[in-house]
């Protein structure tokens, strides 16, 4: 004996399945754009708004001749990028970095990049800041986000975290 499903409870059940799974979907955002990022290596167009860094080295510090470039920054730092993906496209494993160290808490900016430690990770931790407050006291303290990231990162970073500001990138 077939059994048959009336047509009105087919199409409530294929209606219900479309909202939860539609809902599903948009309460999982930003997981799934991210998952697709890595899964297609940033090969997606995802919506996202990155400010420019500060400008930190002037034309005048600049000199370009034939068989070499120098710029003229005292205390310049040099560094290598382990192969997270959470700064791609901007940085990869095949970039080079040069960096300063912020003169104080007003020198960083929204839109830099900067190097600083955190506990529980070995390296520096490279992100970009999208959002500068302080605290009751006065205290400034950094929200970062890795360029590839769909959220930022969990935890602030508080000035005295920060080692270094990228000022170039070498490809």
């Amino acid at each position: 004996m077939k059994m048959q499903i009336p047509i009105p409870i087919l199409i409530g059940t294929a209606m219900l399945m479309s909202f939860i799974f539609g809902y599903m979907i948009s309460s999982n955002k930003e997981k799934i754009s991210y998952d697709l990022y890595r899964f297609t290596k940033g090969n997606i167009e995802m919506e996202r708004t990155i400010n420019s860094p500060s400008d930190r080295v002037s034309e005048d510090l600049i000199t370009v001749s034939e068989n070499k470039i120098e710029i003229d920054i005292q205390d310049v730092e040099w560094s290598s990028y382990a192969p997270t993906g959470s700064m791609e496209p901007t940085l990869s494993e095949t970039a080079n970095g040069l960096y300063v160290k912020p003169k104080g808490p007003e020198d960083i900016k929204v839109g830099d990049i900067i190097a600083y430690s955190s506990e529980g990770h070995s390296r520096d931790i490279v992100h970009r800041v999208v959002e500068i407050n302080k605290d009751e006291y006065g205290n400034y303290y950094y929200v970062t986000k890795g360029d590839a990231n769909p959220v930022p990162d969990p935890e602030p970073v508080e000035f005295d975290m920060v080692k270094r500001v990228l000022i170039g990138i070498i490809y």
